[in-house]
């Protein structure tokens, strides 16, 4: 796995001290990729994260999604916000990710950008709807304060 430490460097420490006292948590380098993600439930149900990309220099890329996943229809329901870059030679990260979140928080139920499918054969497989319930709670993130 390649070190993605160097590129998260200047950024890093910030987002970790908003993280806290904002009660996010924070997933470093999902998948092996240069990436951390600022997660937190929605006090409207379901996940939200901010996923902050090392795309190349001293550009990111975030984006902003927030989810609810429905066991009885075996849909996941997203809300995104448009990609943004953010440059850390021009200035500060932390504005940035502080009006996203916000954004994210300002949504209502229903006015999803995108509805997914197909997790009918793949949730059941693994779990009845209580089991799924269960793993819900124990994945659920404490909500953004």
């Amino acid at each position: 796995m390649e070190d993605f430490a160097p590129r998260f460097e200047r950024i890093g420490p910030p987002l970790e001290e908003y993280a806290e006292e904002h009660n996010l948590t924070i997933e470093r380098y999902y998948h092996d990729a240069p990436v951390w993600g600022l997660c937190f439930g929605h006090p409207e149900g379901g996940s939200a994260k901010i996923d902050i990309t090392h795309t190349e220099g001293a550009s990111f890329k975030i984006q902003s999604t927030w989810w609810v996943d429905d066991y009885d229809s075996f849909t996941r329901s997203l809300k995104r916000v448009e990609d943004v870059s953010f440059d850390e030679t021009t200035g500060d990260i932390i504005p940035l990710v502080d009006r996203l979140i916000r954004e994210i928080l300002s949504f209502a139920p229903g006015y999803w950008t995108e509805v997914k499918t197909g997790y009918k054969g793949v949730w059941d497989k693994v779990w009845t709807k209580e089991q799924f319930a269960q793993v819900m709670i124990m994945w659920d993130l404490p909500e953004y304060d």
